[in-house]
């Protein structure tokens, strides 16, 4: 993990010479965790769903 952050700052300071990459890494990133987050949410959802039909079969 401390390697992983190390690598990363690293990173960092290599693309803050360039503004622009930095800008296009931070849209990538964007990007990729609103897709993981929307993939998250449809999951839950589906889980209550899930979840709560059942506690329907339960009752009859």
């Amino acid at each position: 993990m401390l390697y992983q952050l190390s690598y990363f700052r690293n990173y960092l300071f290599l693309v803050e010479s360039t503004p622009a990459t930095l800008h296009r890494f931070l849209a990538k990133v964007r990007v990729i965790f609103s897709f993981w987050g929307k993939v998250m949410l449809y999951q839950l959802s589906y889980f209550r769903k899930g979840v709560y039909f059942v506690r329907i079969q339960r009752m009859d």
